[in-house]
């Protein structure tokens, strides 16, 4: 049975508004079990109050340094390298950083390539090699 938080009537499982008063019912949560004990937990519960076997994988909170500063993508820039290296090492624990330090680094040796291309064709047109 499920009670209106407003009058108090009891209404049927699948209500969504109170038989008395009209008032919209708010409606159960999903039920779910543990995996190993089969308990009824909350469908949030990381870990069984009952037995204590983890339900989910626990996430990490995301490092408050990871905003994705404009800043790692001008130091990749300037010094690939670094950029890559910093992709390398902070893509597990801060992506949106090394995501940008790895687009700096890919934007400056594709403008080093384009340079170098561009270097070689006047060459190659006024003959002077």
């Amino acid at each position: 049975m499920v009670f209106c938080g407003k009058c108090g009537t009891k209404a049927v499982d699948d209500a969504l508004f109170c038989p008395n008063c009209g008032n919209p019912l708010i409606q159960r949560q999903i039920k779910v079990y543990c995996t190993n004990c089969g308990s009824q937990i909350d469908e949030e519960a990381i870990i069984c109050p009952n037995c204590g076997v983890q339900q989910k994988e626990i996430q990490e909170e995301t490092s408050a340094n990871d905003d994705g500063s404009p800043i790692w993508a001008i130091l990749g820039f300037l010094i690939p390298l670094v950029g890559f290296i910093l992709w390398i090492v902070w893509k597990d624990d801060k992506p949106k950083n090394a995501r940008m330090a790895g687009f700096g680094a890919l934007g400056s040796i594709t403008l080093e390539f384009v340079i170098a291309m561009a270097f070689l064709t006047i060459i190659a047109i006024l003959n002077v090699w």
